[in-house]
């Protein structure tokens, strides 16, 4: 629940940041380096991004959300003063990318957040962008889970190769099989 500054050797130590209301997860630089964002996340859910001076300053909002993704958030400030962030959509693993132009100087927005990505079923993380902030490179997760079914072999006590029973891009869970042990149920 707090954000400390120390030298490239370990000296010079400093709180600049701490919270009593969240935890913290994501942390970057400022174009100029004199700023740092972090997203907030907040104990009922959603979180904020935050942004505080290296001297002496109250943190200033940025955006507040219940879609922010806190947890391994992508959290990146561009050198033209656009913070790239996370967002969730859809279920728990879905992640767009938004961003938002803000004044390195007082860590203010001054503009409205606009989607980047219109990505489905994904999950997004570790955003670096190119050294003149033209392209930008980032993990793509994709969640799934397939239904297979094996036969139980020697009374039961060895599962034979099991063979898949669907292949698709979700998440896909077995319940319960009919009575007559043909079939299978599944969501």
């Amino acid at each position: 629940d707090e954000l400390w500054v120390v030298g490239a050797n370990g000296e010079n130590p400093r709180r600049v940041f701490t919270t009593r209301d969240g935890t913290l997860d994501a942390v970057t630089w400022s174009p100029g380096g004199q700023r740092l964002a972090c997203i907030k996340q907040l104990p009922g859910g959603g979180g904020r991004i935050e942004t505080v001076a290296l001297k002496e300053g109250a943190p200033s909002l940025v955006i507040s959300d219940v879609k922010l993704q806190a947890k391994d958030a992508p959290l990146l400030w561009l050198r033209d003063s656009r913070l790239i962030f996370g967002l969730r959509e859809g279920g728990f693993d879905e992640t767009n990318l938004w961003a938002i132009t803000t004044d390195p100087r007082t860590g203010k927005p001054s503009g409205e957040p606009e989607e980047i990505t219109n990505w489905s079923g994904l999950w997004v993380s570790n955003p670096s962008a190119s050294r003149d902030g033209s392209r930008l490179a980032v993990t793509k997760w994709h969640f799934r889970a397939n239904v297979y079914v094996g036969e139980l072999k020697a009374e039961g006590t060895r599962l034979d190769t099991p063979r898949p029973l669907n292949l698709s891009d979700s998440l896909d869970y077995p319940d319960a099989w009919t009575p007559d042990s043909k079939t299978v149920l599944f969501s």
